[in-house]
């Protein structure tokens, strides 16, 4: 993801899409530890609050997958989220406002344009803006008065061409002042297995990749002896736990290797999905480190080890229903 706009600020007017979708993947791991620090019995919209978290990501989660499996229920998840938005204003004393936020806010009222836009033009991950998303600034110069004809179109592509390729050069011979950001290509090479093991140590998350469909095998790649080599992670489900409908449990990694390659394109072949091993209090000197599993195609590691979209804890809505009624 981009920095924030500067070292002192972090609103999100600065933020590119692919920033607010990274935070989108972490949503209920973000709040997971709320149940250790916010007494929920006492607290004023703190069941709510969780929910509409939880209803966010279940909902991102189908929008934002490369398939349409769940287009049927987009409706319904909208719905969901914008229920449990309201209610959470009311709990929290906003609901006094003439018109609730989701009714008076352009952006949560369109949400329900969703299901026909995905059932027309495809799932939305293949319209969103990504990390490409800035280069908008250097078109709409050339495009202020836009006409319809094919001509004038080309000339103006013609001038932005010419205009991009002359700031190529530029840059290229002057010593520019300009951010450079890391940046990974799906998933992190460690040096050996005693870097994975020291990340599990300090509670540190982890970055790996997933080589089977219907049986999941979560693994980690590193590189040395100019292979790439994948070493699997065993779970331990038997001391597991549930935090916001977020499966976690003890893990480690096996010591011998299950595949390698040559090529970092030949393990992308193998490859099924990216995944993003992520603890129980990031950073947590803890004798024992619980893990969770998100991928980048949205879906998470559940007990039995096989990956589901996530979904709503039914205890939390159910409280929710009898709070209501």
């Amino acid at each position: 993801m981009e920095q924030f706009t500067s070292g002192k600020e972090y609103k999100t007017g600065g933020w590119l899409a692919e920033t607010f979708l990274g935070y989108g993947h972490i949503l209920v791991i973000l709040c997971n530890n709320i149940e250790d620090i916010i007494d929920p019995i006492h607290t004023s919209g703190f069941y709510e609050y969780q929910a509409t978290f939880q209803c966010a990501l279940a909902l991102i989660s189908r929008l934002m997958q490369h398939d349409m499996d769940h287009y049927e229920t987009l409706e319904n998840y909208i719905k969901l989220f914008l229920s449990t938005f309201h209610y959470y204003e009311v709990a929290v004393g906003f609901g006094d406002k003439r018109e609730p936020t989701w009714y008076s806010k352009s952006d949560f009222v369109s949400l329900l344009n969703l299901p026909d836009q995905v059932h027309q033009f495809g799932p939305v991950y293949l319209h969103w803006d990504g990390v490409n998303e800035r280069y908008i600034q250097h078109v709409k110069p050339f495009l202020k008065h836009m006409r319809t004809s094919i001509s004038y179109l080309v000339t103006k592509l013609q001038r932005l061409h010419r205009n991009s390729a002359m700031e190529h050069i530029y840059m290229s011979y002057q010593n520019m002042d300009v951010p450079v950001y890391e940046r990974y290509n799906d998933v992190v090479i460690y040096n050996d297995v005693a870097d994975v093991n020291s990340c599990i140590k300090n509670s540190e998350s982890i970055s790996g990749v997933i080589v089977e469909k219907n049986h999941p095998v979560y693994c980690v790649v590193t590189h040395k002896h100019n292979m790439y080599q994948l070493y699997a992670l065993r779970f331990y489900d038997d001391d597991g736990f549930h935090r916001c409908n977020q499966w976690y449990s003890p893990m480690t990694i096996e010591p011998h290797e299950i595949m390698s390659v040559v090529k970092l394109q030949d393990l992308y072949v193998k490859t099924f999905d990216f995944a993003l091993i992520i603890p129980y209090g990031v950073g947590l000197v803890q004798k024992v480190v619980h893990y969770t599993v998100i991928t980048k195609n949205w879906r998470c590691r559940v007990f039995d080890n096989s990956l589901e979209t996530f979904t709503p804890s039914k205890n939390i809505l159910k409280k929710i229903s009898e709070m209501i009624s």
